[in-house]
Formats: C-alpha cells, structure tokens, sequence
C-alpha cells in the first residue's frame, strides 16, 4: 500500500532539521550583513581621510579641528563653532550643502556662531552619508549636540531648535590628540592633528604619518555628533564603552579609524588608553 502522507514523527524531524539549518544560517546571515556594514563604515573614513589630504594639497595644511573659542580660557557657545567637515565638503560631493551654509570658515577674524543665522539650519539638517557608519542604530535621545572637543551645549533655544531640524549626525571624529590645545604645555605637547583653530601640515607628524590618527569612529547615544559642529575629540578617555566622549563603535570588538597616511584599521576596543593616547599624538617626546 502507498503512503500519501508523512507520518507524525517523520514531519517532527523535518522541522527539526530545518530549525537546526535555520540556526545556523541566521548567525552566518548576520555576520556577512555586519561585514557588509564594516566594509561601508571603513570606506566612508578612506573617503574622509582622502578628502582631508585633497584639502592639504590645496591648502597646504589640514583643515582646523574645528572653529572654538580664540582664547584658551573662554567657556562660550558664542563663536563660527563649525568643524573640520564642513572645510572637507566640497570634497566629498557636497559642495551644494557647502553652498548653502551661510558661515565664514576662516580662521580669523571669528565670526557669530553658525546657528544665530537660520539659513544655516535647513543644510546643517542634511544627512550625508559618509559620515554615518551602517552599524550605528539611528540617535533616539535628547536634544543635546556635541560641540566640539571638550564643550557641549544644552540651551534652551538651542535644544528647540535641534529637536524641529534634526541636524546631520556624525559617526566620526577628527583626532585632537590628548585634550587638543589649552595653553598647558604638559597637555598641549600631546596635541593631535585636528584640535581647535589648528593649521598641520603632514610635515609637522614628527611621528610620522603612518603612526598618526587622523579620525576614528565616535558613537551617538547620549549625545548626538553631527557633522557641522562636532568635527574633533580627544583621546584621554580612552576608547570602548560607547560614551559620547569616547572613540568606539557598534562593530563586534573593534572601531575602525583612518591614519594620516590615509589607510584604514580597525582597532581593538579594549586596547589600552595609552597606547591609543600614543596613536593620537603627532609631537615625538
């Protein structure tokens, strides 16, 4: 006699079989996705570092980390306060983004800050993708924005403003070095590439450009980065724990960063903050 149907125990071990194959599948699955993502994330820094050198070939100098405070002992909010990716876009196909932001980026004489002129507001909401790694979930907290290497601001009128435009974020971060430049001669002599109003030229990486950061990879969970006013960050932190003021990323293990010599490495997570610190500083001791 034939049989016209599977038999009870027959159809258990094919769904058995078949939630095994799916359980090894879904990881394999996963990890080609994030490999994908990582892939992306590190084409993104190579594009950036590349746009960072095309402005050296102008400029003869690096773009500045970002446009702070003159002085060294003034807290204020009241300056330019644009970062380094501004000066990159017309390098990274977004001159017409360049071209709509109404904000001097000179280095002298300093000019009001970016977002006291509302035609700026409307470009500066704009997601370009560069700057934004694959991996990185999208920023759901509140409404403060990293500024700049070591200053962030939670205004009141500021806050509303973030919340109606949802500025451009930003998943990298230009290498101020140590705490960048403060008029501190033990903290300035560990000074990075990229810190505030900064003007380096390759040929002042007395470490060499191989052995000098030029950006990493910055998370957006407490407060958010965006590419128009948080363009640096400090390395005295360390790296790892997702924090806003650390280098780190959504990567298994690792976050990817760009040397000044225009390669791309991932770095282990839970590398040791002076060997990091190392990394960042371009003045040999």
């Amino acid at each position: 006699m034939v049989r016209k149907a599977f038999t009870l125990v027959e159809l258990l071990v094919v769904i058995g079989i078949i939630g095994i194959l799916m359980a090894l599948l879904i990881p394999a699955i996963q990890s080609s996705r994030e490999a994908a993502r990582n892939g992306q994330c590190k084409n993104n820094l190579k594009q950036i570092s590349l746009a960072a050198h095309q402005f050296h070939g102008v400029n003869r100098k690096f773009p500045p980390g970002y446009l702070g405070p003159v002085s060294h002992n003034v807290r204020t909010t009241d300056i330019q306060w644009i970062s380094n990716f501004v000066f990159l876009l017309p390098y990274l196909e977004s001159t017409a983004t360049m071209n709509s932001l109404d904000v001097p980026i000179k280095l002298l004489p300093v000019s009001k800050a970016w977002w006291l002129n509302e035609v700026n507001w409307e470009p500066a909401s704009t997601e370009i993708p560069v700057f934004i790694c694959p991996s990185q979930p999208r920023f759901s907290g509140n409404s403060i924005i990293a500024l700049s290497t070591l200053y962030w601001a939670r205004r009141p009128t500021l806050s509303a403003l973030v919340d109606n435009h949802k500025l451009g974020p930003s998943n990298y971060a230009g290498n101020a070095g140590y705490l960048g430049v403060m008029g501190i001669p033990e903290i300035d002599s560990r000074q990075g590439v990229l810190f505030k109003r900064s003007k380096i030229r390759l040929a002042d990486l007395q470490r060499g450009s191989s052995n000098t950061l030029l950006y990493g990879e910055v998370t957006n969970v407490e407060i958010k980065h965006t590419w128009i006013a948080s363009g640096s960050m400090p390395t005295f932190l360390g790296t790892g724990n997702r924090h806003w003021f650390q280098y780190g990323s959504f990567h298994p293990g690792k976050f990817n960063c760009a040397f000044a010599d225009g390669r791309v490495e991932a770095l282990d997570s839970k590398m040791k903050s002076e060997e990091f610190i190392q990394l960042s500083e371009r003045l040999k001791k």
